[in-house]
């Protein structure tokens, strides 16, 4: 008997399941998000997310890869936004030292205003951020704070790395940094922190209104405060240590959702893109009005619906608030500039003869 043909067979069998598993695996591989400095946060961006007061039981610290993450049931408790300022519109102090070409070490892209948490006999307030991004990381290389009314400009002596690009699942790295001044009439004040970045999972975030493709970043923060006060001749450590679980997509420049642990007490900050009324209404006290391009970058063209009457164009953001204003008389189209808008969702409305006209845009 001739058992050839069933060896080949076998084998030809056994190279298709290979080939079928091979394509398999570079098939999830290629499924992973990829997340680098252009997905992080630039001078002008506004960012409004919800707050939540709990996980309703989600396993929050579960991850692994190819996984998937069910927060549908989140329930907000409350707004929040996360506004990046240019270095330049911080206090002059700050702006000197974080914008000084000859110091790349500190040399900020982007700055924030940021809440510290309650330094004892310390009156802390205005405090920044620093942060600088490039091709391969985004850190903070430096704080502003306002102490007993003196503004310091503080920078770390290394960067405390948040990311490292790529944003590759399976790496772990670390950093130490830290800061400290003398503070006129005070004393002392310094900071030591040690960070350690695990990228611990990847796959699918589902949120109460949004799905997300994304990669986890679990990072371990330890915190060591120093304050020596000169009237006390006196000084003493504060030491804590803060989790963040950061669930990082394209779409968003800061993470759509983060849980922060501080002893055992969690903050919750998630992505949500149910604005409180972006809908376009088909009737008479609401029709759809015509923009384009649409998502827009630079320029925004409208057609305006009565060119005899007068047209007061509005523009909203996600919050609500007015960021555009301006009537158009005896035109069939206004152009407008986007220029000073940040990336996001905008109700735009126009008001004519009576008649309210909407439409919603998106802001590339």
């Amino acid at each position: 008997m001739n058992r050839l043909p069933i060896f080949v067979e076998k084998y030809a069998m056994k190279k298709s399941i290979l080939i079928i598993f091979l394509s398999l695996s570079a098939l999830a591989v290629q499924s992973q998000t990829t997340i680098n400095n252009s997905n992080m946060p630039a001078a002008g961006n506004i960012i409004p997310l919800r707050t939540a007061a709990g996980v309703n039981g989600i396993a929050y610290t579960a991850t692994g890869a190819d996984f998937v993450w069910d927060f549908t049931t989140l329930t907000s408790n409350g707004n929040v936004q996360d506004t990046f300022l240019s270095v330049f519109s911080t206090p002059l102090t700050y702006n000197i030292a974080y914008s000084n070409p000859f110091d790349q070490a500190h040399l900020a892209t982007v700055a924030t205003k940021q809440s510290m948490a309650a330094i004892p006999l310390l009156q802390i307030s205005d405090s920044y951020s620093f942060l600088k991004n490039s091709s391969a990381q985004f850190a903070e290389v430096g704080v502003g704070l306002t102490i007993s009314g003196v503004g310091l400009p503080l920078t770390l002596n290394n960067p405390d790395i948040r990311y490292k690009f790529p944003i590759t699942y399976g790496t772990v790295d670390s950093c130490d940094s830290k800061y400290g001044a003398a503070i006129p009439g005070v004393g002392y004040y310094g900071e030591k922190r040690h960070r350690v970045n695990y990228v611990d999972g990847w796959g699918t975030l589902y949120l109460p209104h949004d799905t997300f493709n994304v990669m986890r970043v679990k990072s371990i923060v330890d915190y060591v405060d120093t304050v020596y006060l000169d009237t006390l001749s006196f000084g003493f450590p504060i030491s804590r240590t803060e989790t963040e679980y950061k669930w990082l997509a394209q779409e968003l420049n800061v993470p759509v959702l983060q849980i922060t642990n501080i002893l055992g007490v969690l903050t919750i900050r998630y992505h949500d893109q149910t604005p409180a009324d972006f809908s376009v209404q088909s009737n008479e006290n609401a029709l759809t009005l015509n923009l384009y391009p649409n998502p827009a970058s630079e320029m925004l063209t409208i057609d305006l619906p009565q060119k005899d009457a007068a047209t007061r164009i509005l523009i909203r953001d996600i919050l609500g608030r007015e960021v555009y204003r301006k009537d158009f008389i005896g035109v069939n189209k206004a152009v407008i500039s986007l220029h000073d808008m940040a990336q996001g969702v905008y109700s735009v409305e126009a008001i004519s003869g009576g008649h309210s006209y909407k439409a919603k845009l998106i802001r590339e």
